[in-house]
């Protein structure tokens, strides 16, 4: 049976107590005949403790310790990277200012990629993607402005710099929010790592390490390996420098686990080891089970006391008991004044920069002043008459922060290429009359610290706007409702140029009264799915699925909806779903207009053997334009808007829906809010926030969740 990331940590604790008990030995007087003596003092060195030591008296102490719930375990959080923690080399290097041609590092760490917190400094928020480089350590020259060592990840790189040498290790999977252990040595001609003592890499290195490599006046910093990388996102619990050995075959047992009498745990996978006849009890009146690195990410199951058994500080013991916390109900967090209201709202995070909201409002422009002060580029396009407003997460609140150039904005998308941040946004035009507009890409200036124009696009009507990736290629994809007086109108896909650094147009799709667009991949295969909301004279259309086929969209099949406004992919136990969120019945299949905002939006679920969505539950909804799919921890759940387009009150309601496995969605919560045409779920640290846009007045709000 499979662990998460509950019982992993802990392990490491008694597993690093044998690392250095083996590595003490190997430095001892007996061992020098075994390894010719280095130049640096031949002990082991905690470089985590040494720069905990230096930050533990400071009052923004940057390295934070950190109690992790589901091991159980107490670890350090790198904060920010101003000032971070270091010590001189000095220090360490103590006989001689030169680093060892022979070393290895051994740590245990688990990444939070989605973790948002606190950046030290305005309490905003953030979040890194897998793009982001992230360091865990480095040797710098603070004069000399170079890097001697240093170790970071990028995505699955692990990377290894040395004298302007990168060496990479691929697939090194530690994005998971799992504790993993990460054993790098590097000797003669090829450098060596092993995750968590079962995955191993060797490379071989062309340019060797250096053999006098000086590190007088270097320093050692935690988390700062470049002005371009980042902390290490997550909990670090060990972080060993191992001058002249090798670190995994100290810390990685090998096979061969000797099955003792009388032992009484069992795995799907493996018996376990017993401590035969070692007496760790306390009370001196029973055996205790040891567990090895060879137990990490397993748990066991004990027949004597009927009890799960979870690896912590090597020894077997029963699993604690887990708090998981249940949604009791959202209050009201904040009101926010968004002027001339909102059709959509796009939550976001910019590394070092903080947490965003960003409204698709139709708010006036107060001057031309404040388009020319976005507009530094001076791109050619229609002069906007409206704004969009952006907030920013500061103090526990959202603050207004920019206003954005738009014209009867109806969507917004926030997205990254390399290092440089992005968001789109689909202008339906405030004439109303189907001409021609354009939709705007807006960057984000580093040194400003503002979004500016980047590039314009040429749409009619744009209802929503989309970013997605296959195989490296950045798209964007933009849905026209209507061109001129005709519902009949074309879609856009646009291609990132990577010589030009632009998107051009390299596929139209025909699409009728299009309202939504959402890109999912299922095994594989990247689909698009268009909403088409109205053809003129009915409501009653198909919705249209595209596959990507050689190069280009083709049309993969069609589902039937009804004034279709929004598409939401998810899913739940490796199953994929697709809701559909139908808005109005119009047409002859309702030739008396009864109710027409009273309508059955569906979830759909793949049939992987027939390779179709089929229906798999009706959800009656009133005036919803948006469905949105989030998670609080085990608990999954989806949100329906409502922009109450109907005088009945008791048709008003937002509702919550939780799924509960053979009962499929309920209805669990019925929020009396005010109109909602979009909502986005986020979190801040351990808080779960709802925010969600009002169509028809300027307030806004953004809802906490309250636990039971």
């Amino acid at each position: 049976m499979c662990a998460t990331s509950y019982q992993v940590a802990n392990s490491f604790s008694g597993m690093t107590s044998l690392l250095w008990w083996f590595a003490s030995f190997i430095f001892s007087s007996h061992a020098e005949n075994i390894f010719p003596r280095p130049c640096t003092d031949p002990h082991p060195i905690d470089i985590l403790l040494k720069g905990l030591r230096l930050d533990v008296h400071r009052q923004d102490a940057i390295l934070k310790r950190s109690f992790d719930p589901e091991s159980q375990a107490f670890a350090y959080r790198l904060t920010k990277t101003k000032n971070a923690p270091n010590f001189s080399a000095d220090k360490i290097f103590t006989k001689c200012a030169f680093f060892p041609e022979e070393f290895s590092f051994f740590m245990t760490l688990k990444s939070e990629p989605d973790n948002l917190s606190s950046s030290g400094g305005g309490g905003s928020g953030r979040s890194l993607s897998n793009w982001d480089r992230q360091c865990i350590f480095s040797l710098r020259h603070p004069t000399k402005k170079t890097t001697l060592v240093a170790l970071e990840i990028v995505d699955k790189r692990f990377i290894l710099t040395y004298n302007n040498t990168r060496k990479r290790f691929a697939d090194v999977s530690l994005s998971d929010s799992k504790w993993h252990s990460v054993s790098l040595s590097l000797s003669g001609g090829g450098a060596h790592l092993v995750l968590d003592c079962s995955e191993e890499q060797h490379r071989k290195i062309k340019r060797h390490f250096p053999a006098m490599l000086d590190t007088k006046g270097s320093i050692f910093q935690l988390g700062k390996c470049s002005r371009k990388t980042f902390p290490f996102q997550g909990l670090i619990k060990e972080l060993l420098f191992l001058p002249g050995t090798d670190a995994t075959s100290l810390a990685c047992i090998q096979n061969g686990v000797r099955i003792e009498q009388g032992n009484t745990l069992v795995s799907p996978n493996r018996h376990f080891n017993y401590a035969g006849g070692r007496n760790h009890a306390k009370d001196g009146n029973s055996n205790e089970q040891i567990c090895t690195w060879k137990d990490m990410g397993n748990i066991a199951y004990d027949l004597k006391k009927n009890v799960i058994k979870v690896c912590l500080n090597g020894i077997w013991r029963d699993a604690p008991e887990r708090h998981q916390r249940r949604l009791d109900y959202f209050e009201t967090y904040q009101d926010l004044f968004v002027e001339g209201g909102a059709v959509d709202v796009e939550v976001f995070s910019i590394p070092r920069e903080g947490f965003f909201a960003a409204f698709a409002s139709n708010a006036p422009v107060e001057n031309k002043e404040t388009i020319n002060r976005t507009n530094r580029s001076r791109t050619k396009g229609n002069t906007p008459s409206r704004t969009s407003a952006i907030y920013k997460w500061m103090n526990g609140k959202f603050m207004l922060y920019q206003t954005l150039p738009s014209n009867a904005a109806h969507s917004f998308k926030s997205f990254r290429i390399g290092q440089q941040f992005f968001l789109a946004v689909a202008n339906y035009g405030a004439a109303m009359d189907g001409s021609e507009t354009t939709s705007t890409i807006f960057r984000w200036n580093m040194e400003r610290q503002k979004f500016q124009i980047f590039q314009q696009l040429q749409t009619w009507t744009a209802t929503d706007i989309e970013f997605f990736e296959i195989k490296g290629t950045k798209f964007i994809a933009v849905v026209n409702y209507a061109k001129g007086s005709s519902l009949l109108a074309t879609s856009a896909i646009y291609r990132w140029n990577r010589k030009l650094r632009r998107f051009q147009k390299t596929q139209q799709l025909k699409t009728t009264g299009a309202r939504d667009i959402t890109a999912f991949q299922v095994l594989g295969y990247q689909f698009l799915i268009v909403s088409q909301a109205f053809n003129g004279r009915t409501t009653f259309l198909e919705s249209v699925v595209f596959i990507w086929h050689d190069g280009k969209f083709v049309e993969f099949t069609s589902i039937e909806t009804i004034g279709a406004v929004d598409w939401e992919y998810f899913s739940i136990n490796n199953d994929h779903y697709l809701a559909v969120v139908n808005s109005y019945n119009f047409g002859p299949q309702n030739h008396q207009k009864a109710k027409t905002y009273s309508t059955q939006s569906t979830i759909y679920k793949l049939n992987i053997h027939k390779k179709a969505f089929e229906r798999f539950q009706n959800v009656p909804t009133n005036s919803a334009i948006d469905c949105e799919f989030f998670t609080i921890g085990e608990q999954k759940y989806l949100v329906l808007s409502n922009a109450q387009n109907t005088a009945d009150p008791r048709e008003h309601d937002s509702v919550i829906y939780r799924w509960q496995g053979v009962d499929q969605f309920v209805a669990v919560h019925r929020m009396k809010l005010l109109p909602t045409a979009d909502f986005e779920a986020f979190n801040i640290g351990p808080d779960i926030y709802l925010i969600y846009a009002n169509p028809k007045s300027d307030i806004s709000q953004v809802l906490k969740a309250k636990f039971i």
